[in-house]
């Protein structure tokens, strides 16, 4: 992501869980981010996204997106935020890379 951003000066618009790809080769660990229809360059950010339809992922949007009074633009931090938000779901979910943590209700305490 940050490559994207710092060079094409692209910025993603829409990270969620659903758009981070990750496969292991040879016991090396790749990353990737998908779903690009909501990204927009930086110099030309007012010519909207690729998509004609400008819905995000609202479980994973920035904060101060949220707000109904927040008009933009959109920020390099806003797609960090999300990115913390897809990182925390996965530690709240996940005890290794392999192992999903069973249900609150299925647990024994």
């Amino acid at each position: 992501h940050h490559w994207v951003w710092k060079y094409p000066e692209i910025l993603h618009h829409d990270i969620s869980q659903g758009n981070i790809m990750v496969r292991v080769k040879n016991g090396k660990m790749y990353r990737v981010l998908n779903d690009w229809d909501l990204a927009t360059w930086l110099n030309n950010e007012r010519n909207g996204p690729t998509s004609l339809f400008h819905t995000r992922t609202k479980p994973y949007m920035a904060h101060e997106q949220q707000s109904v009074c927040w008009e933009g633009p959109h920020r390099y931090h806003h797609d960090m935020e999300s990115i913390f938000y897809v990182m925390l779901l996965f530690v709240c979910l996940y005890s290794n890379p392999h192992k999903k943590i069973p249900h609150f209700k299925d647990k024994e305490f």
